[in-house]
């Protein structure tokens, strides 16, 4: 009996989606396409559920080095929000780092 719920409890365990630069691209795509990073505060999941519809479609059109697919078809919409964020993030410090450097 414990082995059957041992069994169940692993097959509901999802492996977490590993953002690859290729990804990364398709999410920030999805993004501008729908201006779900402009939406109103308060609503930023409910946007993002449009940019999970594109990105969940457009998966597995791309393939690694090794040949496999390697994108996931199910990434929930608060994990693309995370990863724009974090995204927008490093480009808006390495932006400012660029300025300071220039001059600008």
């Amino acid at each position: 009996m414990a082995e059957i719920l041992a069994d169940d409890v692993e097959s509901e365990v999802r492996k977490r989606f590993r953002f690859t630069e290729a990804a990364d691209v398709r999410l920030l795509k999805a993004t501008l396409l729908h201006n779900s990073h402009v939406a109103p505060r308060g609503s930023s999941l409910v946007a993002f559920k449009s940019v999970a519809e594109i990105f969940n479609d457009r998966a597995g059109t791309t393939e690694g080095s090794d040949g496999e697919d390697n994108i996931s078809t199910n990434v929930s919409p608060k994990t693309l929000y995370e990863s724009f964020r974090k995204l927008f993030k490093y480009f808006r410090v390495d932006d400012k780092k660029y300025r300071s450097m220039s001059g600008i």
